[in-house]
């Protein structure tokens, strides 16, 4: 069954929802497939939205370039990630964060439609308003942001290989520093030293303790 946020995905990320048993596996040794949609066919969406992925409510979002270039064990990692946010703090703060986010894309959308008349140009700009407003208000609590960044990854090696999630960090870095927008360069900023190498460091300590 569809709700408000999977129509909003559809209609102004353009996504498109897919099912994963595999991903419905890993949520299910993490405990969290209660916090997901019920209804397994709306839990995970792609968008063609220039990102690499984030927990949407009872959701998870992924770049449609950025996951599909990833390998098996670097997806699982990604999703241990963020279902990580979906079972802790950062999942309530992301859920606070998300309303501002799509409030700010919706107006951004309606505006440039409204200007232009296109649906093509009403999807682009809603995913390009909500990527940077997702930028912005991320970056205001960066410290928090890092420190909720920081739980989610030790966790995700428990349940993925830490080397996987590392090299899926480091290949969202690579195709946000390809992009020469500057959308792309504040995302990067957002999301990049000393942060990235932080992040890193504690993905491999972790990874070699075990």
């Amino acid at each position: 069954m569809v709700d408000a946020s999977g129509l909003y995905l559809r209609v102004f990320m353009g996504a498109r929802a897919f099912e994963s048993p595999e991903l419905d596996s890993l949520a299910e040794s993490m405990s969290v497939s209660d916090h997901l949609n019920r209804d397994a066919g709306e839990r995970y969406f792609l968008t063609k939205a220039n990102m690499a992925a984030l927990n949407f409510g009872n959701k998870l979002l992924f770049g449609d370039h950025y996951y599909s270039n990833l390998t098996d064990d670097q997806r699982r990692a990604v999703a241990a990630h963020e279902f990580g946010h979906v079972l802790g703090g950062g999942g309530e703060r992301r859920r606070r964060l998300v309303a501002p986010t799509v409030a700010v894309a919706v107006l951004f959308a309606f505006a440039v439609f409204v200007g232009t008349g296109s649906i093509f140009a009403l999807m682009f700009a809603s995913a390009l308003g909500f990527v940077a407003a997702a930028a912005v208000l991320f970056s205001v609590e960066s410290d928090r942001h890092l420190e909720h960044e920081m739980s989610c990854d030790k966790l995700a090696t428990s349940f993925a290989d830490g080397a996987a999630l590392v090299e899926a960090i480091h290949y969202a870095e690579s195709l946000q520093s390809l992009s020469p927008n500057r959308l792309a360069s504040l995302w990067r900023r957002v999301n990049s030293d000393p942060s990235t190498k932080l992040r890193i460091h504690a993905i491999l300590s972790c990874e070699s303790a075990s």
